[in-house]
């Protein structure tokens, strides 16, 4: 494996795309879990995040959203 030095890796990082997020910390085309306890809201909010980046709104809970419909995708876990 080939070493790379800190101002390579400076370098790459000027010529690499930003990350856009979708929402906090959720960055575009990934996943993630959202845990805790029962009756905590997590499937409501869920829902609700999900529903507003698939339509293009432009906030959510005081977070800015991009305002353009994207594809979503929600899998409840809650049988299992």
């Amino acid at each position: 494996m080939k070493s790379v030095s800190f101002a390579e890796m400076q370098e790459a990082l000027k010529t690499r795309p930003k990350t856009e997020f979708l929402f906090r910390g959720i960055k575009e085309k990934s996943f993630g879990i959202i845990f805790g306890p029962a009756k905590s809201g997590k499937s409501i909010f869920s829902e609700n995040l999900a529903m507003s980046i698939a339509v293009g709104r432009k906030s959510f809970l005081d977070s800015k959203l991009s305002g353009i419909p994207k594809r979503t995708l929600f899998i409840g876990l809650e049988e299992f």
